[in-house]
């Protein structure tokens, strides 16, 4: 993840930390745990991970609080993720879903779907199946 990139990204309609808190714990509020509940949680937790960077590469300093509720949601993807036998973590090249989402948001802006993060899900379980051939 890139600071430099952080300082960079220009989106005028992301949400706030408190709405993407907020749109969190509504995608919480499930009647099945399914991939689409997984892939929602991840693109929240990405544009909210961009806020986060973007805020300290311009402050040089933390904001309050940010890292800690990153924790705790990054606990909850890897519990939908390990409930849906999704892999979390691409073993062979060391990266996890939500850094390859994180990414993917720096390097192009909010999204109107959440098929990127679909795209990211499907890539790394191909590679899962393929290392366990």
């Amino acid at each position: 993840m890139s600071l430099l990139k952080a300082r960079e990204w220009i989106n005028v309609d992301a949400d706030s930390y408190s709405d993407l808190e907020q749109s969190f714990q509504i995608a919480l509020d499930f009647e099945d745990i399914s991939e689409s509940l997984l892939a929602s949680l991840i693109d929240i937790y990405a544009v909210y991970s961009v806020l986060y960077l973007r805020e300290v590469a311009f402050t040089l300093k933390e904001p309050i609080g940010i890292q800690q509720t990153m924790k705790f949601m990054n606990s909850y993807i890897a519990e939908v993720a390990h409930k849906l036998k999704v892999p979390y973590f691409h073993k062979e090249e060391g990266y996890s879903l939500i850094d390859k989402a994180v990414q993917f948001v720096l390097d192009n802006g909010t999204q109107d779907s959440i098929d990127y993060v679909k795209d990211i899900m499907r890539d790394i379980v191909v590679v899962e199946e393929e290392i366990g051939e």
